[in-house]
């Protein structure tokens, strides 16, 4: 009957090519080395927040290529969620806004190890409140690490195809700009509160143990 109905969020698959397993990893599972595949509850964008305040650093904002290039990003970002959630880059944090500050630092302890960029992102109850993105190497402000790193602060986390823009590592076949099945993950995310675990339907959602809701996490991307 229809108190039996179990209705999924997430397709089994997908034109776009958004899967399960897909799903699995970009939205459920630890950018750690050796995590267990669909474990770790999903983070997102913080709901109720429209706006995305990109923070450049005062080299950023006069560098024109790398300027122009997280313009751009800002574009992307907004259209993969259909304008529900706004980026603008800024000199300035606006009020009310998600903040995720954004600079180019090659002597940062967190630039090692082939290091292009890393984002770090602070967490309350599984939801996203801001982000710093730190780009290591000189030509990472003005490349896709961009809109990749800003898919982290988002909610996003690596792929494991090499053609999506999220896959860990920048090689020469990885998209410049979201994939529609990434474009596709993120919306649906939008769906949901911040904390549910995959396969996240209508029956079986779960909270978060506390360090995983709360606190800061740190991608680090090659």
């Amino acid at each position: 009957g229809a108190s039996a109905a179990r209705l999924s969020l997430w397709p089994r698959t997908s034109p776009t090519g958004l899967d399960e397993n897909l799903t699995a990893f970009l939205v459920y599972t630890s950018t750690a080395e050796g995590s267990p595949i669909g474990a770790l509850p999903m983070r997102r964008h913080r709901p109720g927040t429209t706006l995305v305040s990109m923070v450049l650093s005062e080299g950023l904002l006069a560098d024109p290529g790398a300027l122009a290039n997280h313009l751009f990003a800002a574009d992307v970002l907004t259209a993969a969620v259909a304008g529900k959630v706004a980026y603008r880059v800024t000199p300035q944090a606006v009020a009310g806004s998600t903040i995720v500050n954004i600079s180019y630092e090659p002597e940062n302890a967190g630039c090692g190890d082939r290091t292009r960029a890393f984002t770090t992102i602070r967490l309350s109850g599984g939801e996203i409140t801001s982000g710093t993105i730190v780009y290591c190497v000189p030509d990472s402000p003005r490349s896709p690490t961009v809109i990749h790193e800003l898919g982290h602060t988002f909610g996003l986390l690596h792929s494991p195809n090499r053609t999506d823009l999220m896959y860990s590592t920048f090689v020469s076949d990885r998209s410049d700009v979201l994939t529609a099945r990434e474009t596709l993950a993120m919306r649906l995310m939008l769906e949901r509160s911040g904390g549910t675990r995959f396969p996240d339907n209508d029956r079986d959602t779960s909270g978060v143990a506390s360090l995983e809701a709360n606190g800061l996490q740190t991608i680090r991307c090659r």
